[in-house]
Parts: C-alpha cells; structure tokens; sequence
C-alpha cells in the first residue's frame, strides 16, 4: 500500500505539468463542458479552464486523506483502509483522465466526449462497488443515509445491494456506448437506483424489532 499512496500525488503533478505544457497551444476560450451527445455545450476561459481540474484535485486529495482522521469511527475506516486507498487512487486517476481528454479534444481531436467519460465512469463504478462492499459504518464513506448510520445490520445489507448495483451501473455505462444517443436513460437508472436505496435501507430499519432499534447507534 506503501506506493500505492503516493500515486495520487504524482498523478496530481502529471495534471499541472499537462496543464503547463500545453497551455501556448490551447484556445481561448476552452471547451468546459459536454452535453449528453458529447457534445460541447460551454466554454470557460482558458486560464480557468486549463487549472479548474488540477486545482480541483488538491482539495480533493487533501478532504480524502483528512477523512480517517476526523470521523468518530475511524476505528471503523482502519478496517476497509486498503480499498479505501484504491478508491482515491482511482478517483484521482478518473479526473486526471478526465483533464487530459479534455486538453487533447481542445487540441483538435475530436471525438465524442462520451467515448472517453463512459469508459472512465464504467471503471469508477466498479472501484466504488468494491469500496461499498468492504465499507464498514462511518459518517463519511458509503451509503450514509439515517438509518445506514444508526444500525450495523442495516448498514451491511444496504452496501451489499449498493455494490451489486454499482456493479450493474458498471456494465450499464458501457452498454450505453452503443447507444449514446440514449444516455438521459442512464441518467435516470442510475438516479432511480439511488433512490432505492436509500428507500431499502428505511424498509430494512423499520423491519428491525423495536427492541434493536433502541440499542443500535454506537460510536
């Protein structure tokens, strides 16, 4: 895990030495934003655009690696640490992806920007599902709704079907490259699914004797 930890600093650094290498090249404004054709849709002034990201990023890291720390139940973080440390890896590596994509298609290489975002969240997806499933009971990390947060038994059954369904969101976001034309149905499975979620975790807090609802929340 040693490396491993360091990783989200130098892709971080990669994405400020990108930014300055190619900063003479770039127009201005800059694409900033894609529509769901991938099609740009907003522009933002170069000097903004080419630094939001990398500056992004730092705050990023530092709120990730401040979370352990601060959380009442970091006793509880210690125990899905490591993949905790290949999320953050992972999600510092989608933006940094993210970033350069954005860098090349102002470039000139024009492609559908869904042909780089999908792919990348269709890999987030499946990190988060692995984190979901090892996620223990913290205020920080996972499905954290009032009733995940006050019980251990419903916290676990909750981010057992919260990874089997980022699981499908995974395979979902690349069926969809198929068809980008209909990428507003993601949206909405992937919103519905969140919703249920949150809606099993009540159902599953409001099927516990009322005995154990007494004694559930403890630090």
């Amino acid at each position: 895990m040693g490396l491993r930890k360091y990783l989200p600093i130098v892709l971080i650094l990669l994405s400020f030495a990108v930014s300055v290498l190619y900063y003479p090249a770039l127009p201005d404004p800059m694409p900033s934003h894609w529509n769901a054709r991938g099609e740009v849709d907003r522009y933002m002034p170069k000097d903004t655009a080419i630094f939001l990201i990398p500056i992004l990023l730092v705050g990023i890291y530092v709120l990730l690696r401040l979370v352990p720390k601060i959380d009442p139940l970091k006793k509880n973080i210690e125990k899905f640490l490591d993949e905790y440390e290949k999320f953050i890896l992972v999600m510092i590596a989608f933006m940094v992806l993210l970033h350069i994509g954005m860098i090349f298609w102002s470039l000139g290489y024009h492609i559908s920007f869904n042909l780089i975002i999908l792919p990348l969240m269709a890999v987030l997806f499946y990190f988060v599902a692995d984190l979901l499933e090892k996620a223990k009971r913290n205020f920080f990390i996972g499905i954290r709704t009032p009733w995940t947060l006050v019980s251990d038994e419903v916290w676990e059954k909750t981010h057992k079907l919260g990874a089997k369904m980022f699981r499908g969101f995974a395979v979902l976001t690349l069926i969809f490259l198929l068809a980008p034309e209909k990428i507003i149905w993601w949206v909405v499975l992937m919103i519905a699914g969140i919703i249920y979620l949150v809606y099993y975790s009540y159902q599953l807090y409001s099927e516990l004797p009322a005995r154990k609802r007494k004694k559930t929340f403890k630090l």
